[in-house]
């Protein structure tokens, strides 16, 4: 029975970090996209100030916390 109970454990376990690392994945190609996006959409027009307040406004509008949104920022 113990044993039982520490597989079931170890495969919660698995199972969770499974999980987060996709979940981590997704967020961060969804995240990229969306600075291609606008960096596509700026064009000729690209400018570094401009680029980073439509940056943070799209993924403010999206929910992204403040944290995620100036670690992206501070990258651009």
């Amino acid at each position: 029975m113990n044993n039982l109970i520490s597989e079931t454990f170890s495969f919660r376990n698995k199972f969770l970090n499974f999980y987060f690392c996709i979940y981590a994945k997704i967020k961060v190609e969804q995240i990229s996209n969306i600075i291609i996006v606008i960096k596509n959409r700026l064009g000729e027009n690209y400018e570094e100030n401009e680029f980073k307040r439509l940056v943070r406004e799209e993924l403010t509008m999206r929910q992204y916390s403040e944290e995620v949104i100036n670690e992206w920022i501070e990258n651009i």
